[in-house]
């Protein structure tokens, strides 16, 4: 918990909202695109594919987003946050499986849905710490996580 109240600086979270946003666009046609001319899915189950997209990629999305730093570090997410995001995701899986409320899915392709919506997770995670390096210069995360590569680009040594 920071020291002092967190100052909401709108502009930063605007871009990176924005960018984010329009990534997520083109996750989701993406797949629908995928799912219609690689997968040849009949309209129901792209209905059905797309609902599961929308509950994996919105919650995936959350964990990617909670944080400025990688998704995988400290702070983690609290065992609610967790166990709830876990729980709708079994239950948004049994009923894409099982055909309940929603046309069924075959587990192929909820298990293709859910291997695209982690690649996307972590394109959209290199995305956010790019742009808070553009946007937050300076940060420790972000020279931690970035200094072996520049010491490597640099020929070895330490860069200026």
């Amino acid at each position: 918990m920071p020291p002092q109240p967190v100052r909401w600086e709108l502009d930063r979270v605007l871009v990176i909202s924005s960018v984010l946003g329009l990534l997520g666009v083109i996750q989701s046609f993406g797949l629908l695109y995928l799912g219609d001319t690689v997968h040849h899915l009949q309209h129901p189950q792209l209905q059905t594919m797309m609902f599961l997209q929308l509950v994996a990629g919105g919650h995936l999305m959350l964990f990617v987003m909670r944080t400025r730093g990688p998704f995988w570090k400290p702070p983690y997410p609290s065992s609610r946050l967790f166990f709830a995001i876990v729980a709708t995701q079994i239950a948004a899986v049994f009923m894409c499986s099982e055909g309940w409320l929603v046309p069924s899915l075959p587990w192929g392709i909820i298990g293709f849905v859910w291997a695209y919506n982690i690649v996307w997770m972590i394109v959209q995670d290199a995305v956010k710490l790019g742009l808070y390096g553009i946007v937050d210069p300076g940060r420790s995360w972000k020279r931690s996580l970035f200094e072996p590569l520049r010491v490597r680009l640099a020929g070895g040594r330490e860069p200026a």
